[in-house]
């Protein structure tokens, strides 16, 4: 980006494979709720990451100058912590940015591990259904009563 734009400093690899990891760890979590909650699921994704993370990611300002609220949840939320991870790999050769690679990291296993789980429970769910299906089917054939 520096190069090209002259826009932000830094490695122009580390803030590509960050954005990677923070578009990642939004579209595991939106899949995870959109698998747990529907279609609604997608709009509680929206309320976490746009409507409550931009305000608090602290890019506009910086976190000092955030309001309580917003300076407390922005650390913890993908915009935020992508944020930060941008402003110390351009401004601060990536110093400090562990913290934030771990919450985001923590977002993209946790929407994995989620997704997962929910689609195992509903093959679970499927299988008993059919398995009960199966055996009422195989009962009216024979006359054998369950």
């Amino acid at each position: 980006m520096g190069p090209v734009l002259g826009a932000l400093p830094g490695s122009f690899a580390a803030l590509w494979w960050l954005g990677a990891l923070i578009v990642f760890a939004v579209g595991a979590t939106t899949l995870a709720f959109q698998g747990a909650f529907g279609l609604a699921g997608i709009g509680l994704v929206i309320l976490l990451v746009v409507i409550l993370g931009n305000p608090s990611a602290g890019g506009a300002l910086p976190p000092p100058l955030l309001p309580p609220f917003w300076k407390d949840i922005g650390p913890a939320l993908p915009p935020g912590a992508g944020t930060w991870s941008a402003r110390s790999i351009a401004y601060f050769e990536g110093n400090g940015m562990t913290a934030s690679l771990l919450v985001l990291s923590a977002w993209a296993m946790g929407g994995v591990a989620v997704t997962l789980l929910v689609a195992a429970l509903r093959d679970r769910r499927r299988t008993e259904r059919t398995g009960q299906a199966g055996q009422t089917g195989q009962t009216e054939q024979t006359g054998q009563t369950a």
